[in-house]
Order: structure tokens, then sequence, then C-alpha cells
């Protein structure tokens, strides 16, 4: 298993060096030039070149790469072109935010999912079945973006429940900030918990048929002990797989649901830095998500090598 660990380890880096690579380049390669967009149209050419300069912009784009990564292994993650702040300062006081809404909505995505997806199984054939895998379907099909506007017209502006928008911390005011993130967490776990449901319930029906599963039934044992204890087990190996890939979907929806909402989140600041050209920020965020992501893949390899020790020999 301490091999596996190390050989999966050892793939998420060289995967964050290319991908480091990748977003580094695209962004230098965009049309724009992001010293035009700081400092105006009618910036002479001498105060152009001379920022440019300044900004260590002039240099070949590999000496660039070599200064950015070696800054970025020691924590610098550069300065902002259009506010001046340290690009790591921005990420300290907006990744709070995104990982207090994704971490929430994927709890909520698997609390709701996996149940869901059993009963679905369990009940196979039924209203119950039917109902459970249409609103997966559902779930999967409709824009998040769309529901947003459309929650906060109901709940917010017809109802008056919800806020419209805004953010506050739990450490501060807990039910302010339960009102405020309710509907983005909501929204935010929904294609999450759809994707988590189908396969549930698509992975219990393929293992309620095996034979080990009939001989427990046939010892005896509770329908309910039969389900949790022998095949949850095994239907969860295909779930966890795909728990990456839900990762990914909440970190980057979080930027239409933080648009809509005006949530001072990671997703937000990437959509302004965009706007803004402002390519040292763009760089940072996609490798933090990029990490955060490549952190989840790993954790769910290693959780899958687990349950299943075919896969850590390979």
């Amino acid at each position: 298993m301490g091999a596996y660990i190390v050989r999966r380890i050892a793939q998420t880096l060289v995967i964050l060096f290319l991908l480091s690579v990748i977003v580094f380049l695209i962004m230098h390669l965009l049309p724009g030039d992001p010293v035009r967009m700081i400092l105006g149209g009618e910036a002479s050419h001498e105060e152009v070149e001379m920022v440019r300069k300044e900004l260590g912009l002039d240099r070949p784009l590999p000496v660039q790469y070599v200064s950015w990564l070696g800054g970025v292994l020691q924590g610098d993650l550069g300065t902002s072109f259009a506010s001046k702040e340290k690009v790591i300062d921005l990420i300290k006081k907006r990744l709070p935010v995104s990982f207090h809404i994704g971490i929430c909505a994927f709890v909520l995505a698997l609390m709701i999912g996996i149940p869901a997806g059993i009963i679905a199984a369990v009940k196979r054939g039924g209203w119950i079945d039917s109902l459970i895998t249409v609103m997966a379907n559902l779930g999967m099909a409709v824009p998040v973006f769309w529901l947003g506007i459309l929650g906060i017209y109901f709940f917010s502006l017809k109802l008056g429940w919800l806020p419209v928008q805004g953010y506050t911390s739990p450490f501060d005011d807990f039910w302010k900030s339960l009102k405020q993130t309710a509907m983005p967490i909501v929204l935010l776990s929904l294609t999450t918990l759809a994707q988590v449901a189908r396969q549930t319930r698509s992975a219990m029906l393929e293992v309620i048929r095996q034979d080990y599963i009939r001989t427990a039934r046939a010892k005896g044992l509770k329908e309910k002990d039969v389900i949790l204890r022998h095949a949850l087990r095994n239907a969860l190996i295909p779930v966890i797989t795909i728990l990456g890939v839900g990762m990914g979907h909440l970190v980057g929806g979080s930027v239409f649901i933080e648009q809509v909402f005006n949530l001072p989140g990671m997703g937000r600041l990437m959509v302004q830095s965009i706007f803004n050209h402002d390519i040292v920020v763009v760089q940072a965020i996609v490798l933090v998500v990029a990490t955060v992501v490549a952190a989840a893949n790993l954790l769910v390899d290693i959780a899958y090598g687990y349950l299943d020790p075919r896969i850590r020999y390979r």
C-alpha cells in the first residue's frame, strides 16, 4: 500500500508541474496587453516599456516561468497588476469563502446522494425509484446559474425568506451565515448529488445480484445488514471514483454561484482578474484550484486502493 501511495503522489506532482506550464503559457499568449490595461490607452510607449520592465514582462517566457515557479515554491505567488496587493493575501481572504461553500455542498451531496441511490436500488421499479431517477436526471441537466436566478426570485424577492446576496462567516454570526449560504450550498451540490445518486443506484443494482448477497440472505441476515454491511462497501467503489470529478465540479461551479450570489470567493476573484487581464492572479488561482482537485483525486485513489486491494498492485 505504501508503494501505491508514493506512486500516486509522484503522478500528482507531475500533473501539477505540467499544468503550471500550460496555465503560464496560455495566460501569456492570450490577446491583450496587461500593461496597456493598467496604464490606459493614452499611455506613451516609454511609459508602457518602463512598467513592462518593472513587472518583468520584458524577459523571455522561459525566464519568466522559472522566476514565477521559483516564487510559487517559496510561497510567493506574485503581486497583482491591478490592485498591487500580494496575490497570496488576496487568496487568503477569498479561499475560506470558497472552501466553506464547496465543502458544505460536497458533504450535502454525499449525505443525500448515497442514501437516495441505495433506496432507489432497493425499491427498483417502484415509484420511489422513478422519482429519484427523474430528480437525478434533472439535477444533472438543469444549469446551476439558472436555478440560482430562480431561487433568488422566489425565495428572496417574492417570499423574503433568504437574503439576495452577501456573505458572513459562520464564526461571526452562524444563523446569518446559514441564511446567506443556504441557496448557494444547495445549488452547488445539485449536480454532484445527482451523479452520486445515479452511480450508487447503478452500483447497488449490480452488487445485490451477486452470489454472496444471496448467500447472506439465505443465512437469515436482516435485509438492513445485507445492504449496509455486505453490499454497500463494494457498491461504493465506483462511487468513490467519481468523487474527485465531483470535487472538481464544486470548485469550478463555484464561479457561477459566486457571481450570481455576489460571494467574495475565489471564483469571483478569478472572473474579476480575467476582465482586468491580471494574469498573475489568474495563474495563482488556477494553480490553487488545480492543487485542491489533484489532492482530492489523490485521496480518492488512496481510498479506492484501500477498498479494492486489486488496484494497489497495478
